[in-house]
């Protein structure tokens, strides 16, 4: 005998409901508003509950003419009110029942289910319309009352779970892969696909659901439970665009202002609305531009009277670079994140400053052939060369010597890891990790071409990678595995920022165009338990620490 029990997720205790069944249930659903319970059974029968009190409402047994009761295999869907739940099995088609008469009705024939098993099941909100999911990725919109099927939507991979938004006109799909892709029902067009990444073991349960809050998505298997913010497939701001490219994007240390380079000087808008806030124009070329440690935005120009470092916020703070040695065209500049450290290359030499003092660090190093890319680490302690001809050069900062080279050629610097340990490299071979130490090459995370911009969160969690695709990428830095793709429109893109507690991206395009995203990553394991504490307003149960805790004996997970 299998017993089925009900847990209230608020209190932690299991409820006072059980129902006795002969065998364990294949399928297990709740209507929508919680009040009847659905099974389905490996004998076939179909028996819904009162939520209530457990009593048995009805037992049906769905069946196909010539074919029988299903055995296995079952999917089970019920509409919002409870009035009618569809049964499918392996070549058994799918039927419609009517709790309340026992009437059932044929919807999709055992011949078409065959050549297409059926995955998964979902109605819309209001039972006008059934989702079926097929294991070839196909997905079957169905006229509930006429039967009639509507134009497919062809996902990758076999579907797993379907789920509608509470409006009914967003459908999300979960597929094999563990992808999730919203579909618009109206236009039966994709609008947007995230990979949900690889799990530590086969899983073969997959579950999707739209959170209460109509906000959140929530996807499970045997390897975890996801929430996803739907904020994530759609940015929730666009920037007015600077003529031109939008080049070095950066987020104030608060995270309240976005600044980004133009072709005809710094732009800076408000962080959560796009709007803009500032415009300094000049009429000199683009420039690197960095927040410094006091909030302050600086940006390095060269102009007739020579090259300095603005403080745009406090333009009295302005210094000037004293470079009595060089002479000529500025080829390169870089500035560090911190905004303490500019890097500039004139013909073949070589300098690095320090900005607020206007005075070099070390002595200009002359050498053979140019550099085509320049680019600080964080701290300024580094500096990445990258030559024209052949490898990438890093030197240290404070003696002018060189460190060691990348065995590469036809890549560019785009990014140090906030340690400095890790160069992120893009262009001809894809997206590529060094270690700064030894100049190995130390991962390869997408071999396509293109990859012209990318950028880490401030803890080094995650790294953002972009290029001609307009598609943003989104790495875990521990285990290189993909994140999150975020759909991004602006077209090729040409610069990547990200937000110091990784929650918002921002993606500038080659034409100019600069949207705002925010993320849905995991949390780090301290932010995934202040969470769940403040989703159940409570300590977890003893049952609960010993299931979920690495060590159940550790104070209280949710400190009163």
């Amino acid at each position: 005998m299998k017993r089925v029990r009900l847990l209230d997720v608020r209190e932690g205790r299991l409820r006072d409901f059980e129902i006795k069944l002969a065998q364990s249930p294949s399928e297990i659903r709740f209507t929508p508003d919680g009040r009847t319970l659905v099974t389905v059974g490996y004998d076939g029968q179909a028996r819904t509950w009162d939520t209530a009190n457990g009593d048995l409402l009805r037992s049906m047994s769905p069946s196909v003419p010539d074919q029988g009761t299903p055995m296995n295999g079952t999917t089970v869907a019920a509409t919002p009110d409870g009035r009618t739940v569809a049964v499918s099995a392996p070549e058994r088609g799918v039927v419609l029942l009517t709790p309340e008469n026992g009437r059932q009705r044929l919807v999709a024939d055992q011949e078409e289910e065959s050549a297409d098993p059926i995955e998964s099941l979902a109605f819309t909100p209001d039972g006008g319309t059934l989702a079926i999911g097929g294991r070839s990725g196909r997905i079957r919109l169905v006229d509930v009352g006429t039967g009639r099927v509507e134009a497919p939507l062809q996902g990758a991979s076999a579907v797993q779970g379907l789920a509608f938004a509470p409006e009914g006109d967003t459908l999300a799909v979960l597929t094999s892969d563990r992808n999730v892709s919203l579909w618009d029902v109206p236009s039966h067009k994709l609008r947007a696909s995230y990979p949900g990444g690889q799990a530590s073991h086969d899983v073969t349960i997959h579950d999707i659901a739209f959170g209460p809050d109509r906000q959140t998505l929530l996807t499970s298997d045997e390897a975890d439970i996801r929430i996803w913010s739907l904020d994530g497939f759609q940015p929730y701001a666009t920037a007015d665009p600077p003529p031109g490219s939008a080049y070095g994007l950066v987020f104030d240390p608060a995270g309240q202002n976005l600044a980004g380079a133009g072709f005809d000087g710094p732009w800076v808008w408000d962080a959560e609305t796009g709007r803009e806030m500032h415009h300094y124009s000049n009429e000199y070329e683009v420039q690197p531009i960095a927040y410094d440690r006091r909030g302050h935005l600086l940006s390095a120009v060269d102009d007739w009277n020579g090259l300095t470092v603005e403080d745009l916020t406090a333009p009295a703070s302005t210094v000037p670079i004293r470079d009595t040695e060089g002479s000529g065209t500025v080829h390169k500049l870089a500035l560090s994140a911190d905004g303490g450290t500019l890097a500039m290359r004139r013909g073949t030499r070589l300098s690095v400053w320090d900005t607020e003092t206007g005075r070099p660090r070390t002595p200009q190093t002359k050498t053979a052939g140019t550099y085509s890319d320049l680019l600080l680490s964080h701290d300024g302690s580094t500096l990445a060369a990258s030559r024209v001809d052949g490898p990438i050069e890093l030197r240290d900062t404070a003696t002018g010597k060189l460190r060691t080279r990348l065995v590469t050629s036809l890549d560019e610097p785009l990014a140090f890891s906030p340690n400095g340990q890790t160069l992120v490299t893009g262009g001809f071979h894809g997206v590529r990790l060094w270690r700064t130490t030894t100049g190995g090459l130390r991962a390869t995370l997408d071999k396509n071409d293109g990859t012209q911009a990318a950028a880490y969160s401030d803890d080094g969690r995650f790294l953002a990678t972009a290029g001609r695709s307009g598609k943003v990428s989104i790495w875990d830095t521990a285990t290189d595995r993909l994140q999150q793709v975020v759909p991004a429109s602006v077209g090729s893109v040409a610069s990547l920022a990200l937000t110091a507690d990784g929650h918002r991206l921002a993606v500038g395009g080659q034409d100019g165009g600069v949207e705002l995203w925010r993320l849905s990553l995991p949390h780090a394991p301290e932010e995934a338990v202040r969470q769940i504490c403040r989703t159940v307003g409570r300590d977890l149960t003893k049952q609960e620490r010993s299931s979920y805790l690495p060590d159940p004996s550790a104070p209280p997970a949710c400190p009163a």
